[in-house]
């Protein structure tokens, strides 16, 4: 550990402070999501110190029923940070088309654009509600969007290290369940620079 013993205790501050126009938090047609995080860990005469600061930016405006959405993502480490909080490419940010490729260092970029667009509007069903209340089985929601979406990142330890050259990206076509209880399902065909394929299956929408 930093501290040269089994444990390092940690003591953290973060200030967070968000602005949120989206229409609706599942899958936005239209608003923004702008997020700025600023974390200093190691206060108090705590065992390690760094600072990081978050910056996550998400737009989203709709033109003849095709969405255009985009995200930037900053997260940057002023200091030495502990090996235990190593900030990764392959766990909860991917590259889709190297999506699971791991990549390590103490800062992160990524950037990820897509254009959805209708293939089965959204409908409202009800089902029956013998055994499970009402409230789950009324306004169910289902449908069906394509999508193609390529995406950009890099992380990286030191300055010299961030470069166009070192950028891993990845690109591709998509459907888009919207179905009930879990939002949205993707299924995503995606392929790296070298044009290999992957086949990509997640419940959730990306961004």
């Amino acid at each position: 550990m930093e501290s040269g013993t089994s444990t390092d205790e940690i003591a953290s501050v973060i200030f967070q402070t968000t602005l949120d126009t989206r229409d609706v938090y599942a899958y936005p047609k239209k608003g923004v999501s702008y997020q700025f995080t600023l974390m200093q860990h190691g206060i108090l005469g705590t065992d390690s110190d760094y600072s990081q600061y978050r910056i996550d930016l998400k737009q989203y405006f709709t033109v003849s029923e095709i969405i255009l959405a985009s995200r930037l993502h900053l997260l940057q480490t002023l200091g030495d940070l502990p090996f235990y909080r190593t900030i990764y490419f392959g766990f909860n940010e991917r590259v889709r088309g190297r999506f699971n490729d791991v990549y390590e260092g103490k800062h992160r970029f990524l950037g990820n654009a897509e254009i959805r667009f209708p293939l089965m509007a959204e409908r409202y069903f009800d089902l029956p509600s013998a055994i499970i209340p009402e409230s789950s089985t009324q306004d169910l929601k289902f449908g069906l969007y394509g999508a193609l979406f390529a995406d950009a990142g890099i992380v990286w330890m030191h300055e010299h290290q961030f470069g166009v050259n070192n950028f891993v990206s990845g690109y591709g076509t998509a459907l888009h369940f919207l179905l009930p209880y879990v939002e949205v399902a993707r299924l995503e065909l995606a392929f790296d620079t070298q044009y290999k394929a992957q086949l990509i299956f997640e419940v959730g929408i990306i961004f």
